[in-house]
């Protein structure tokens, strides 16, 4: 399977990523709000929000509605 080329600015993105420092962090009340207002929003039970680096994928916050 061919993989999808990088964006032009990729290392941007990166480096701005890296200096939030955000990866492999606790889990946020902040983070925990949004998602769960997305889910609201979009009439979805289940919202996530996460980062991608160049080897990976941080889930930073999800949340699954109940019935």
């Amino acid at each position: 399977m061919k993989s999808a080329p990088l964006p032009i600015d990729e290392e941007l993105r990166i480096a701005d990523l890296l200096s939030y420092d955000i990866l492999d962090s606790e889990r946020e009340k902040d983070f925990d709000q949004l998602v769960e207002l997305a889910s609201q929003i979009t009439h979805c039970p289940v919202a996530m929000m996460s980062f991608i680096d160049r080897k990976r994928q941080w889930l930073k916050a999800s949340i699954q509605m109940r019935e």
